[in-house]
């Protein structure tokens, strides 16, 4: 249980921190000021989500045996993720390039992991991610400062990429299914 605590605070207060960063430079917008206090809960229930499912596709797909996650591999992927939120804030004038990089570094890093689930599982992020922030967009929960003809930017599949890789890296350190 203390391992769902973790995961839901510790990737929780880490997504939220980048969405912060997302509301001072003015990539998105709340309906009302500043950042509501839903958002950790949800980006929390997102990680739990995330990490949950990357460990039922591994039971599924046959890839438990992998060896376990070091506490740098967890950090480098922490550090990475957050660093691509910060990179869709200073960059957001170059949608397409950051849809790209964040697509490069993906590739890069799933290729050195060597399996179908960091694919599977790093695709269903990046589908489910934006799909979820469409249904808020529509709800009037927030939106994009730019407008985009999806109603989210073409770089969120590839934040939702990283997002993919920091549950797998928090998975494979402290498996929250057994």
């Amino acid at each position: 249980m203390i391992r769902w605590l973790l995961t839901f605070l510790g990737c929780g207060a880490l997504a939220t921190l980048g969405d912060a960063g997302h509301v001072h430079w003015q990539v998105t917008a709340y309906a009302e000021p500043g950042q509501p206090w839903w958002v950790l809960p949800l980006m929390g229930s997102g990680a739990l989500g995330m990490t949950v499912v990357h460990s039922l596709m591994t039971r599924g797909l046959g890839e438990r045996g992998r060896p376990r996650a070091s506490l740098a591999e967890v950090t480098i992927a922490a550090g990475l993720f957050l660093g691509c939120y910060l990179a869709s804030c200073l960059l957001r004038e170059w949608p397409v390039p950051l849809a790209v990089g964040f697509g490069v570094l993906f590739a890069v890093r799933a290729w050195r992991e060597r399996g179908t689930v960091v694919w599977l599982h790093g695709l269903g992020a990046a589908v489910a991610g934006p799909v979820i922030e469409a249904l808020l967009i529509s709800q009037g929960a927030f939106h994009y400062a730019v407008p985009h003809p999806l109603g989210f930017p073409v770089w969120l599949p590839g934040l939702y990429l990283q997002a993919a890789l920091l549950g797998r890296a928090v998975d494979r350190r402290w498996p929250l299914v057994r």
